[in-house]
């Protein structure tokens, strides 16, 4: 049980301990176990260097330390879709959590904004851990497909461009990643895909070029197979 998730705002802008991820990430697992759940923050490379101007260098990829000591134990289950159950989504697949204890100032945690408009985006960016791995990028410059998974209009389709690191792909433990759009909001969060380093690499049909899926962020927000009070809207507005 690996996986990636956000921190989210709220309207109120009170920076409450919110974790979005996905609801297949906790398939079969109950409250009680919730309350064990490590969630590690900044599991990043550092800025490499300052340059003479006095701005951040990259340094080549996969060099470069770490930190792994900023963790944090126990989450509480607030809402979910409802939808996961015969290996498949009913609807948009995500979760939202509580961190339960305080998440320390010094680590600098940010509470991403969000879009849950359904207008989708030309160009952005999925941040994700793929395989429980240091974070990782990965960019888009085609505009984001409304698509049926489980039910129709629920989720994003996205192909990843390659770039100076090659291709973006998804792995296993990237979901539940948020997906960016050019203003930088989540609309969407990581259920599935076709993504994967080599052709056939993750299966047949996976390769490079072959697309990921977002649930979409409006229709976390108030669709889905789920209770009322467990909509989205009832806990981020």
């Amino acid at each position: 049980f690996l996986c990636s998730g956000s921190m989210v705002n709220t309207t109120a802008l009170d920076c409450r301990q919110y974790l979005l991820s996905a609801l297949h990430c906790a398939d079969g697992v109950s409250d009680s176990d919730l309350l064990l759940l490590q969630v590690r923050f900044n599991y990043e490379r550092p800025w490499a260097d300052i340059d003479e101007d006095g701005q951040p260098e990259w340094e080549e990829c996969g060099t470069g330390g770490f930190s792994s000591a900023h963790n944090r134990t126990g989450v509480f289950r607030l809402a979910d879709s409802n939808d996961n159950g015969g290996g498949g989504f009913s609807g948009s697949d995500f979760i939202l959590l509580e961190v339960e204890d305080e998440i320390q100032a010094a680590w600098t945690p940010y509470f991403a904004g969000w879009d849950a408009s359904g207008g989708g985006s030309a160009t952005g960016v999925g941040i994700h851990h793929p395989a429980g791995d240091i974070k990782k990028i990965s960019t888009y410059t085609s505009s984001l497909q409304s698509v049926w998974l489980g039910a129709p209009g629920s989720h994003w389709e996205v192909e990843w461009v390659e770039t100076t690191t090659n291709h973006g792909v998804t792995e296993g433990g990237s979901s539940g990643s948020p997906i960016f759009n050019s203003d930088k909001l989540v609309v969407g969060t990581l259920s599935a895909g076709l993504s994967a380093c080599e052709n056939g690499g993750a299966g047949n049909g996976t390769g490079p070029n072959e697309p990921d899926y977002y649930g979409k962020m409006d229709y976390h927000w108030s669709n889905n197979p789920n209770p009322e009070d467990e909509k989205l809207k009832e806990w981020l507005d």
